[in-house]
């Protein structure tokens, strides 16, 4: 089964605008579910203790759960988000594949079986 990361928008200081964000990347990763792969989504894992640790250490946990995926989906405004653009470059100079169509996701998912 393919392991998809969901990157996006997070931090924010304001907790409507973290929530909203969650909720989208919640949904995103129920539609990549729903399609036969895992989906590892950060804001599920790291949401609830948003302020406790040190940004760096998030986005080390962040980096280190993204190493472990075959594939990155990226959220709607993705490019509005420091940590999503650290993302994006780690996983390119990984060599995973990035992809912000989710046709295109499902399209690979089902060329790399």
């Amino acid at each position: 089964m393919k392991l998809v990361y969901v990157a996006g928008k997070f931090g924010d200081p304001s907790v409507f605008r973290r929530s909203a964000n969650t909720l989208q990347a919640l949904g995103w990763s129920g539609a990549i579910i729903r399609a036969g792969m895992g989906a590892l989504c950060p804001h599920a894992a790291l949401g609830p203790l948003h302020g406790e640790f040190p940004e760096k250490r998030a986005m080390a946990v962040c980096l280190e759960m993204l190493s472990r995926c075959d594939a990155v989906f990226l959220l709607p405004g993705w490019e509005d988000s420091r940590g999503s653009r650290k993302e994006v470059l780690f996983a390119s100079k990984k060599g995973t594949p990035v992809f912000t169509d989710f046709v295109k996701l499902l399209e690979w998912a089902e060329e790399t079986k």
